[in-house]
């Protein structure tokens, strides 16, 4: 009799899936007095195989699944003697991974960028290893050697081997079952678009390119890897004026005629990729462009071409008449001629300017185009190589330095005079109400100090805590000062670099300022190094610091400055100076600036 005795099996449950090779427990109630029990198994429900013949009535039994095969109609019974509990169905399947991307054919991925490797598998598999695989080498490389999850965000490397037979193989760790991708993938080089510019040879600047009003400009560009299709911009102040072309086949080059209501000045024309492939959609990447800067204008009023050389200070002159650009006019004796000239060396606000040459005595007139500003006279002259040395902006008068020949005549419409150096090497003034005046004198009306009072605007950057300092390249003028010095102590100045700032003259330095609006509330610290180079001789040059370090928390958005005062160093003619700038705080790969002003004070004599 079983009256009062009752098996009932608890796990495995109804449709529950397992793998095989899988251990299962077994798991069982009963009621009633029952002893051992026999432990079988049946895919019909018919024909029963025996997993234990007896075993302790505990209630649970670890089941190996090895060697089994597949099916949806498993069942457990257990039986006592004539007291029988029979489970539900439940599946044995095979281990298995499965699913895997990529697998599709003619998937092409792009190197430096990101990939997410995704797949599926049976349930005992809970750890994999992701392996690249390469057919023309049959090697493997480890991506991961153990991770958990079924999915992985592959950072595929910038240098990674171009070539269109790649697969992914995924293994179980610990185990034997893998898989591997349906069919081969591509790793294209990263996109890139480069626009043709001319590039200075001996600094490796791109040189803007004069683009005449009303004429057909030829846009060139080179593009590495898939980029379909380009947008053409026309850039200026970081805004853009013109779309040139939207989504046009990306098929070098394109004839673009400059349209008649644009201002004269600098521009950019920007060559921009309509897409790049979706596993390069990351960060920096994310929109990929090539530039060339130009200048628009006119050369109607011109009797020669605008690229031409100026002759302005008798036979064969060849000097610059701006730096910046290095565009030169040529005008005759008493013909005036309009040019777009970066009068203070730099930056992205120059304007149109007519120069009017006056006779042949080297002076001619420059006049800005805005209303009422009144022109200024210079007298100049080439150096020993013939050429202008520089072009400077101090206190609003346009100064060509460079060794004069003679004194030039007052102006004789009683306004402004003339900033000039004569052959004994010193600064002269010469007007109408006080006629020649040695700059450098301390005699004579009670005498005094000549100062040296120069200013640079600039966006100043910071990032991690690294000191920087303007441009090696464009040197202070450059809107950007932006050059990277790391985080250590600068102790030598490359002779490849700009020399930045060079004293004009023996002088004494009385004060340093940096004043400005920062982005980010930041402790910030700022100092000034000097170089004596031996100038005409190789070798890099040492720097010491002139002063303390000047430190302090300031403020984003609010007028903040960082200055030493009260200084007493001497400086030569010849030194070099160089800014440096860093935060203290926020050491990430995150810029912050100062839109800021730099000055300096020194005095002659």
């Amino acid at each position: 009799m079983s009256l009062g005795l009752n098996i009932e099996i608890a796990k495995p449950l109804a449709s529950e899936v397992f793998d095989i090779g899988e251990t299962i427990t077994i798991k069982w109630r009963t009621a009633g007095n029952i002893g051992n029990v026999t432990i079988s198994y049946s895919t019909d429900g018919v024909t029963y195989t025996q997993i234990v013949a007896s075993t302790a009535n505990d209630g649970s039994y670890d089941w190996d699944t090895t060697g089994l095969t597949a099916s949806d109609q498993y069942r457990i019974r257990i039986q006592s003697f004539t007291v029988i509990g029979n489970s539900f169905k439940f599946e044995l399947q095979d281990k298995s991974i499965y699913n895997l991307e990529p697998s599709e054919s003619g998937i092409s991925l792009v190197a430096g960028g990101l990939y997410c490797i995704k797949f599926r598998s049976t349930q005992s598999i809970t750890n994999y290893k992701i392996e690249l695989f390469k057919n023309s080498t049959s090697s493997y490389t480890t991506l991961e050697a153990n991770i958990k999850s079924p999915q992985y965000l592959w950072n595929i490397p910038a240098n990674q081997t171009i070539a269109s037979d790649y697969k992914i193989k995924i293994t179980e760790v610990g185990g034997s079952t893998s898989v591997e991708s349906a069919n081969f993938f591509a790793i294209e080089a990263q996109p890139s678009i480069t626009v043709d510019n001319t590039v200075d040879a001996e600094t490796g600047a791109v040189i803007s390119e004069y683009v005449e009003k009303y004429q057909a400009k030829s846009i060139a560009w080179t593009t590495v890897g898939t980029i379909p299709n380009v947008d053409i911009l026309l850039i200026r102040n970081n805004v853009v004026i013109e779309t040139i072309a939207s989504n046009l086949t990306n098929t070098s080059p394109y004839s673009w005629t400059p349209d008649e209501s644009l201002d004269l000045g600098k521009y950019i024309i920007r060559v921009l990729a309509y897409e790049v492939p979706s596993s390069f959609r990351i960060g920096k990447h994310h929109r990929i462009y090539g530039d060339k800067p130009i200048i628009l204008g006119v050369a109607k009023t011109l009797t020669a071409d605008l690229a031409t050389k100026a002759n302005l200070s008798g036979a064969d002159f060849t000097g610059d008449l701006t730096t910046e650009q290095d565009l030169k006019i040529n005008a005759p004796v008493g013909e005036s001629a309009s040019f777009y000239m970066e009068a203070d060396g730099g930056g992205d606000d120059g304007e149109l300017w007519w120069i009017y040459v006056k006779g042949n005595n080297d002076i001619f007139n420059i006049a800005n185009n805005k209303a009422g500003t009144q022109g200024i006279q210079l007298q100049i002259q080439p150096d020993a190589s013939n050429r202008a040395q520089s072009v400077v902006m101090i206190s609003g008068i346009l100064q060509i330095e460079g060794e004069q020949g003679s004194t030039p005549s007052a102006p004789t419409n009683g306004k402004g005079g003339y900033l000039y150096t004569k052959a004994d090497g010193k600064p002269y003034w010469i007007s109408a109400d006080v006629g020649e005046t040695d700059l450098t004198a301390t005699g004579g009306g009670g005498g005094g100090s000549a100062y040296w009072t120069p200013q640079w605007s600039q966006r100043y950057y910071t990032r991690y805590d690294n000191w920087f300092s303007p441009s090696t390249t464009y040197g202070a003028s450059y809107y950007n000062w932006n050059k990277d010095n790391g985080d250590g102590v600068l102790v030598n100045w490359l002779d490849t670099y700009n020399p930045i700032i060079v004293v004009p003259k023996d002088c004494t330095l009385n004060k340093y300022a940096l004043q400005g609006r920062p982005t980010s509330s930041q402790t910030y610290e700022f100092k000034l190094l000097k170089a004596s180079p031996n100038w005409g001789t190789n070798g890099n040059h040492s720097l010491t610091q002139v002063g303390s370090t000047q430190s302090g928390a300031k403020t984003a958005s609010v007028y903040e400055k960082l200055e030493e005062t009260g200084l007493s160093v001497s400086l030569s003619a010849g030194d070099i100076l160089i800014p440096m700038l860093r935060r203290t705080t926020t050491n990430t790969s995150s810029y912050y600036f100062w839109y800021s002003v730099f000055t300096l004070e020194a005095t002659f004599g």
